[in-house]
């Protein structure tokens, strides 16, 4: 045993890492993270407009998309 272990230690080690690595796909593959598999995740937003914020120039927008009213309104946050 001795003699096999030290003929062909490079080949345990590399069989080793292959079984860790092979078990690392494996849990990540089974998890059920909806982040890891790029699907967005669902929420119960209370607000019911989403926000962005747009530099154009000098000047910043506050852009809101009402979801009930199915209506983007814009408005002029600040200017510089």
């Amino acid at each position: 045993m001795k003699h096999f272990i030290k003929t062909n230690w490079y080949k345990l080690i590399t069989a080793t890492a292959m079984l860790i690595f092979a078990c690392a796909i494996f849990v990540f593959a089974i998890t059920n993270n909806v982040v890891k598999a790029g699907i967005p995740k669902t929420t119960s937003d209370p607000s019911p407009s989403n926000v962005w914020m747009v530099v154009k120039g000098n000047a910043v927008y506050e852009i809101t998309w009402d979801k009930y009213a199915s209506v983007y309104k814009c408005k002029l946050a600040c200017r510089d």
